[in-house]
């Protein structure tokens, strides 16, 4: 197994509940969405977000099959054929629309207009994995467009190129590029087990399936929002979370020796092959 398997792996264990143990005193997944739903009907009321036409609970039934009931129209339907794997005592399905704000309207900034000295994002500053090159303010970029504003901690997504895995938590407020997109989860999600989930096979395979566009393929707002999520206890989520802090530099290390130790392999095969010769 080679560093990006093992890192899959690790990743994959970690959305399914087998990376770290459950404990039961946790405060359960349910619990957490129905505060995301309080949350949510106080911002639609106070104006600062839009009510969302698709909310919906996900429940498993006394049959053992999950169901979706759409809160708008109150119709439910079965969606056992969408679950991709099966998730602990304690954790909830649901909608990345349901627990974020990916699908809310992004506030937006001529760059002409923007103050010369604010940290500007463009996707080449964001290495592949999502490690953060450098961080350029608008009047060393020259910039001139539309950007979309962030806030500190927002994630962003590159939203072109997604199996590039351009994906961070910001260190701070910006403008950006439209093909990044900002957004925040409610009710206090942690946001590295979010970007870990956003980084899984399971998510990598399904966006780069639906993704359109041939030479720069970009995912829909509709394909993110629907994204199934498969939501641990918030304690878990840290738990989890810190869990993956810990492992991830280890097995790049191991990635690093590894890809020296096959380059050495071919070098010495080469030179071998030319001594018989």
């Amino acid at each position: 197994m080679n560093g990006k398997q093992l890192k899959n792996s690790i990743l994959q264990w970690a959305i399914q509940g087998k990376l770290v143990p459950q404990d039961p005193n946790d405060e359960p997944a349910s619990v957490l969405l129905e505060r995301i739903r309080v949350e949510k009907a106080k911002f639609v009321k106070e104006k600062k977000i839009k009510k969302d036409k698709n909310e919906s609970i996900i429940y498993r039934g006394d049959d053992n099959s999950y169901y979706e009931k759409f809160l708008a129209t109150g119709e439910v339907k079965c969606i056992d054929d969408e679950i991709p794997f099966e998730i602990p005592k304690g954790w909830e399905w649901c909608r990345l629309g349901e627990i974020s704000t990916y699908a809310q309207t992004k506030r937006k900034i001529n760059a002409s207009k923007a103050d010369p000295q604010l940290w500007e994002l463009d996707l080449e500053d964001i290495e592949k994995g999502g490690k953060l090159l450098s961080i350029k303010c608008v009047g060393d970029r020259k910039a001139i467009g539309d950007k979309t504003i962030f806030d500190c901690g927002d994630i962003l997504y590159s939203k072109l190129r997604p199996y590039l895995l351009k994906i961070l938590i910001a260190p701070q407020a910006g403008i950006c590029t439209p093909e990044i997109i900002p957004f925040s989860c409610y009710g206090n999600i942690c946001k590295d087990y979010i970007i870990a989930f956003l980084k899984t096979p399971y998510v990598d395979d399904y966006i780069n399936s639906v993704t359109f566009g041939v030479k720069m393929p970009r995912v829909g707002t509709e394909t993110m929002t629907s994204l199934l999520v498969p939501l641990p206890p918030i304690t878990e989520q840290h738990r989890i979370a810190a869990k993956i802090q810990r492992i991830i530099p280890v097995i790049d290390r191991y990635e690093k020796a590894q890809e020296t130790l096959d380059k050495l392999n071919k070098g010495i095969f080469d030179r071998l092959k030319k001594s018989i010769l």
